[in-house]
């Protein structure tokens, strides 16, 4: 007959063949905890099979990749600085009495090659030609937003400047229909700049009609110069 014995209470603790596992591409390591539980009866005294409980993985740390450096090359000035009476562009010569022009850099020859110009103190004059509107219109071309967000990016970088918006128009027509279509023209550059964070307290529009030529009448180009869009920073 055999013996009567009771077994004992055994908490086995280990490393279960460490096991490599791959989960999505990633390497795991699992570790088990076994428990024996005690035992009753004749003969010789054993322990049962361990009961596995669940395991624990732990996973690398994440990669994380950088971005690579982005380089930013900054933009050629969008404007020269012109003085009508000295026929001189800003920084050589540093005053102009009448006010400054503002030329579009790509109409200076070579003016890619040279350093930004900032604006000069005292007044400036963006004058805006014939692009913005069509013949007797006053809504503004799809073309016109690249003019007017160049514009924007000179006259943000000043916001201490109050600005005038002076809309002018050739001698075709009746002296009160060019001033009434001047004034519209005037009030749409004015509204475009304020929808894009111009301050409106900053702006007044105005409308000159046809009384401020700055080219003969009589001729096809002359007119089409003095159908124009002023806008000028105090």
């Amino acid at each position: 007959m055999g013996i009567l014995k009771r077994g004992s209470l055994v908490i086995a603790l280990g490393l279960l063949g460490l096991p490599l596992m791959a989960s999505a591409g990633r390497v795991v390591v699992g570790v088990g905890v076994g428990v024996g539980w005690p035992y009753y009866g004749y003969g010789p005294g054993y322990y049962s099979p361990y009961y596995y409980g669940p395991s624990y993985y732990y996973y690398p740390p994440p990669v994380v990749y950088a971005p690579p450096a982005v380089t930013v090359e900054q933009a050629p000035a969008a404007y020269w600085y012109y003085c009508p009476p000295a026929r001189a562009y800003f920084p050589y010569v540093r005053e102009c009495p009448v006010g400054w022009l503002a030329v579009a850099a790509t109409a200076r020859p070579h003016a890619a090659a040279q350093p930004p110009v900032q604006a000069p103190t005292g007044q400036v004059t963006y004058s805006l030609g014939d692009v913005l509107f069509a013949t007797g219109k006053s809504d503004l071309r799809p073309a016109a937003t690249g003019t007017l967000d160049t514009l924007l990016a000179s006259i943000s970088k000043e916001p201490e400047r109050s600005i005038v918006v002076e809309g002018h128009t050739d001698s075709v027509g009746k002296p009160a229909a060019n001033r009434e279509l001047s004034q519209r023209r005037a009030d749409a550059v004015m509204q475009y700049l304020v929808a894009h964070g111009i301050a409106p307290q900053r702006i007044t529009a105005i409308g000159k009609g046809e009384e401020h030529p700055v080219d003969s009448n009589a001729t096809a180009d002359g007119r089409r110069h003095n159908r124009r869009v002023d806008v000028i920073l105090n």
